[in-house]
């Protein structure tokens, strides 16, 4: 594993906005109770990717436990990685976050910038199956969260592992809104 690293403050939204000093107002149109609500009963994992299709200048949103996370580029995640990369090895960018003990996300805005959410690298195939297995691990902190967002194809071609996207349920969604709509 190489050195973990952290995103610009600037360059990553993330609801429910806990410990930023940069709080757009986009994350106060929503309330975390029924984003989650909404999120829990359509989906079958509780971390994943929204974004359908990697472009490194485009969007990239993900889901973990709950919180959504929002990177104006995809470029800014994979340019952490820039020197790391390796023709030979299966590579992975594995999102991080850790959340406390009392169930909230552990993160600040710093200078070396959020640390709400962490980067890393994985050339393990083993280690990143046992990821999508099983997501989370205890430590004295709280819970420690990871999803594998990104796979390095070749020649700077990443693409968002299947196993990370969104799965939807297929049976027995509730209706949300009580049938009033």
């Amino acid at each position: 594993m190489a050195e973990t690293k952290n995103l610009k403050s600037n360059d990553i939204a993330v609801f429910p906005s806990i410990n930023r000093a940069v709080n757009p107002n986009q994350n106060r149109l929503f309330t975390e109770y029924n984003l989650t609500k909404l999120i829990n009963q359509l989906t079958d994992t509780i971390s994943f990717v929204i974004t359908d299709t990697y472009s490194g200048n485009s969007k990239f949103e993900f889901n973990m436990n709950g919180y959504y996370f929002h990177v104006d580029s995809g470029e800014k995640i994979t340019s952490l990685f820039t020197n790391d990369l390796s023709e030979t090895l299966p590579i992975y960018i594995v999102a991080e976050i850790l959340i406390n003990d009392s169930f909230e996300l552990n993160g600040y805005d710093e200078e070396s910038g959020y640390t709400g959410v962490s980067f890393d690298i994985y050339s393990d195939e083993d280690a990143v199956q046992e990821i999508w297995d099983n997501g989370k691990a205890t430590t004295t902190q709280g819970t420690i969260y990871r999803l594998p967002i990104l796979h390095y194809l070749t020649q700077n071609r990443w693409e968002i592992p299947w196993q990370s996207k969104i799965k939807f349920k297929s049976k027995s969604i509730q209706s949300i809104d009580g049938g009033e709509i």
